[in-house]
């Protein structure tokens, strides 16, 4: 059975502007829960947009686009004022590589990789690179992912990067879990490893394929 160690659900989204979506909903006569019940339809979700501005709740594309047109504004303005900064391009650092055994190898110089918008210098990042192997079609990517101190709720059943316990390796793979057992399926097929004790599990949020 694979014993999990610590929960956490914090997911370090970037802090709202709630400011900037109160003037722009004054500015249209309506309250931030009115404003809600508009893009997001119906009375029972009249606290939704209050949930996202608090992180509590994350906006699905059609609503961000819903959100785009009932404030009159283009949607890199939207997304600024979510946390998210689409002007700049950040970096974050390649931490290691990982082989056909999907074992992460950590480096001694860490090296600086473009990094996805949403979080930027946040990320961690590591490279495949195990050309003779099961991964070889994914030889060069980068896995990018955002470090954490326990097992993330939304790892489970997702490619993540794993810690099992303190005699091995960290490694790439997916936590599944059923009527309290698991396993820990290695990434590219490598033997499951069964009866460890996982202290951390972050899913992979992006890929990019060089």
């Amino acid at each position: 059975m694979v014993r999990i160690k610590k929960e956490i659900h914090a997911d370090n989204e970037p802090p709202a502007n709630r400011d900037w979506f109160e003037q722009r909903a004054a500015e249209l006569d309506m309250s931030i829960s009115q404003l809600s019940m508009r893009v997001i339809q119906g009375q029972r979700n009249r606290d939704a947009l209050n949930r996202v501005l608090s992180g509590k709740r994350k906006l699905r594309p059609s609503e961000l686009a819903a959100l785009s047109v009932a404030l009159g504004v283009p949607l890199n303005e939207l997304f600024n004022a979510l946390g998210f900064d689409l002007t700049t391009t950040s970096s974050c650092p390649l931490v290691g590589s990982v082989n056909g055994n999907a074992v992460v190898r950590f480096f001694e110089e860490r090296a600086a990789v473009p990094a996805p918008f949403d979080h930027g210098h946040r990320y961690q990042a590591v490279e495949i690179d195990a050309p003779d192997s099961d991964l070889s079609a994914w030889q060069g990517a980068h896995l990018f992912f955002l470090p954490a101190a326990g097992v993330r709720t939304d790892a489970l059943g997702r490619l993540s990067y794993i810690e099992i316990d303190s005699r091995q390796s960290p490694l790439i793979g997916t936590v599944k879990t059923e009527k309290g057992r698991g396993t820990v399926i290695p990434f590219g097929g490598a033997d499951p490893i069964q009866g460890a004790e996982v202290t951390v599990a972050t899913p992979v949020l992006w890929i990019h394929m060089t």
